[in-house]
């Protein structure tokens, strides 16, 4: 609402509103209703949901998107939904229209209508970093979609040193939603830092970047959607995975917004 946007999430409450899981689970499936009803504004479109990990805390999260209307991929399908992002967070186009004229050559998503469906994708340890250049592989190497292949978790487990993060350019650009839910600690590379989010936001200020719609019908540059929109940091890790999250939230103040500064650090509102 904050970005000039009317959606169906208006109506659902926040957790502690409903006195238990299934009541929650109702509320969910009515918005899902309500959004194969009414839709969603095509300048949120596609609105894809990204899940980090693949434990319970990543599955908990998924049991309740799942309610909605949705479409599951993988995530090397993002960057050829969208159109393949330039190295600074830029997109050949982001509109629910070049998407949907993508998506007729994707395995999946062939009849998927974007303004009445939300598209999910689970990524792993292989999505969010690659081997540093010049170290030599365990096995051979593949493209993007086949990391799972050649990705080597023993190797990342025992020395995160090795290996570079990419998070921040082969999924990051594409997110609507972020849900983390992954292990993270000191060792290991940041999902997102602060310097990477300003530089997508910088991105953003292009006029054929994917954070600004081409459908968009507001003159004001700060009521266009730029991606990725939310954070939902579920593992809590303060400074964590998302170098910008400072804080924790609290029932009365379940969000707050992030600007990212010129000198890499946040400004924090509400």
């Amino acid at each position: 609402l904050g970005l000039g946007y009317s959606t169906p999430f208006l109506n659902v409450g926040s957790a502690y509103m409903y006195p238990d899981l299934d009541k929650a689970k109702r509320a969910v499936k009515r918005l899902g209703e309500s959004i194969k009803i009414d839709g969603l504004p095509p300048q949120l479109a596609p609105l894809v949901f990204v899940f980090t990990g693949t434990g319970n805390v990543s599955k908990g999260a998924r049991e309740v998107f799942e309610l909605l209307p949705h479409k599951m991929v993988d995530p090397s399908v993002l960057s050829l939904l969208f159109g393949a992002a330039d190295g600074k967070g830029c997109a050949a186009g982001g509109s629910v229209e070049s998407c949907t004229k993508r998506a007729k050559y994707i395995e999946g998503l062939e009849d998927c209508d974007f303004s009445r469906e939300v598209i999910g994708t689970v990524v792993k340890a292989e999505h969010m970093v690659e081997l540093k250049s010049g170290l030599s592989r365990s096995s051979s190497s593949g493209d993007f979609k086949n990391k799972s292949v050649e990705f080597d978790r023993e190797r990342y487990q025992r020395s995160p040193g090795d290996f570079d993060p990419t998070f921040h350019r082969d999924i990051a650009p594409y997110a609507s939603v972020i849900v983390t839910g992954h292990y993270w600690d000191p060792r290991f590379p940041r999902l997102l830092t602060s310097e990477q989010l300003r530089a997508l936001r910088e991105a953003s200020s292009d006029e054929n970047a994917l954070y600004l719609s081409p459908q968009s019908s507001s003159s004001d540059p700060a009521l266009t959607p730029k991606r990725p929109l939310l954070v939902a940091d579920l593992t809590c890790d303060i400074g964590g995975s998302m170098e910008f999250l400072t804080h924790t939230t609290e029932p009365h103040a379940p969000f707050y917004l992030v600007k990212p500064t010129e000198e890499g650090e946040p400004s924090l509102e509400g």
